[in-house]
Parts: C-alpha cells; sequence; structure tokens
C-alpha cells in the first residue's frame, strides 16, 4: 500500500497549482481511464465519452467549402528539404 500513496502523492502535488480549467478536463479524463481499466463502462460508451472531452466541430459551411477553403489558404513552397 505504500506504493500507491507514493503514486497519489505524486499525482496530487501535480494537480496543484493548475488553473481551474485545466483541473476540470483533467477530472474528466480520469474518469474515463478509471472506467477503461475497470471495465465498468462498455467500449461504445468510452468512445463517446472520449470523443466527448474533445470537442465539437463548429462550422457551418459546407464540408466542400471547408475544403475548398483549406487548399485555398496553402500557399506554394519552393524549399525543398534534402533526404540524404
Amino acid at each position: 500500500m505504500t506504493t500507491r500513496t507514493v503514486h497519489e502523492k505524486r499525482i496530487l502535488k501535480e494537480l496543484q497549482g493548475m488553473p481551474e480549467s485545466a483541473l476540470l478536463k483533467i477530472e474528466k479524463v480520469i474518469r474515463l481511464l478509471k472506467e477503461d481499466f475497470l471495465g465498468k463502462k462498455s467500449d461504445e460508451n468510452s468512445t463517446e465519452r472520449l470523443l466527448a472531452l474533445c470537442g465539437s466541430w463548429k462550422d457551418t459551411r459546407p464540408v466542400q467549402q471547408q475544403i475548398d477553403d483549406v487548399y485555398a489558404a496553402r500557399t506554394p513552397s519552393e524549399e525543398r528539404e534534402s533526404l540524404r
């Protein structure tokens, strides 16, 4: 049990001084990992929860317009890297 206590203290030390917004995200990740390790939820639910942590894409443009905008924003480069 000593090892567990040492790990818990290390984790708490890492969390000290972090902003609240980061702590909320870390809490979600810890819960997800805990459920994954303990196998409490189905894999499908775990995947959905993991994706929920990533946030959602908020763009009302049609997909093709988004793709066109990405290509339009790219600029050609004459720089070449040597593979040798």
